[in-house]
Parts: structure tokens; sequence; C-alpha cells
């Protein structure tokens, strides 16, 4: 069974990668709500379903689940996309021997279970879209103000 442990390690394992290639911390939240969301949701087919089973269950699935999720999420908030072999093979020197195949299997898959719908609003969108509505009208420090969106931008990264 996949421990809320074993989800902080990939976390952290993904904002490393992100910060490696200059990434945007905003991906890997996004990479995440995917990876929730896929488990989350009454699967639409029998393939879906296993692996959403087996996800929640085998930590080495969990693992490719969560790569993959973070490929989807660079190639839809990047400016920069780079191919599977490339990712599959940053994601071996860090993980566990992944393959772009396995990559390219597992998109399909996670695409399919999640309706193609891959552009849901994160935590740290939400709480930026909230925070610029406040900005205009609230009276604080601009020091006060910065220290308040850095720690609106941690939260949102546990």
């Amino acid at each position: 069974m996949i421990t809320a442990d074993d989800r902080m390690k990939l976390v952290d394992w993904c904002y490393s990668i992100a910060d490696h290639c200059l990434h945007s911390r905003k991906t890997v939240s996004s990479a995440m709500e995917m990876v929730d969301r896929f488990l989350s949701t009454p699967s639409n087919s029998a393939d879906t379903a296993r692996v959403a089973y087996e996800a929640q269950r085998d930590p080495i699935k969990f693992q490719l689940l969560t790569i993959t999720a973070l490929y989807v999420a660079i190639k839809i908030n990047e400016n920069i996309v780079i191919s599977s072999d490339l990712f599959a093979d940053m994601c071996s020197s860090h993980a566990d021997i992944v393959v772009a195949e396995d990559i390219e299997d597992m998109e399909r898959i996670l695409l399919s279970g999640l309706s193609w719908r891959c552009r849901a609003p994160t935590a740290y969108l939400i709480g930026h879209t909230i925070m610029a509505l406040i900005r205009p009208h609230a009276e604080i420090p601009e020091a006060t103000w910065d220290f308040v969106i850095d720690e609106m931008k941690y939260l949102t990264e546990l």
C-alpha cells in the first residue's frame, strides 16, 4: 500500500527534477493533481481501473504514474518540452529503471483515465487567484505581502 511518506518522497523527487530543469514548481502541483485525480476517479475502462488499483498498492507502479504525470504536466505547462527518451534517462538516475515506452504507455492510460482533462486548477493557482483579488484592496507593506505570497506557495507545495 502506498503511504503518505511514499507520496512525499516522490513529490520531493518531482521538485528536484523541476528545479534541475528550471521548470516552474506549479508544474509539479499540476502533475500531482493529475495523479490524485486519476487514483480517485472511477475508471472508464478495465485497463485504467487495473492500473489505478496497482498504483495504489505497488510503489514501482505509483512511481511510474507520478513520473508520467510530471512528463505530461511539463508538456502542458512549460515552454520547452523534452522527448520521452531523454525524460526516461533523467528519471533513471533518480528513480528505478524507467524506459520511454513505459512512460508513453502510462501516458495513454493516464490521459484516458482523466478523459483528457489535464488542466484542472491546482491549489497554487486558486491561492494565487485569490491573492490577486485581495491585493488591490489590502493595505499591507510590500515585505509583508511578499511573505504572505511565499507562505501561500510553500503551503500549496506540501
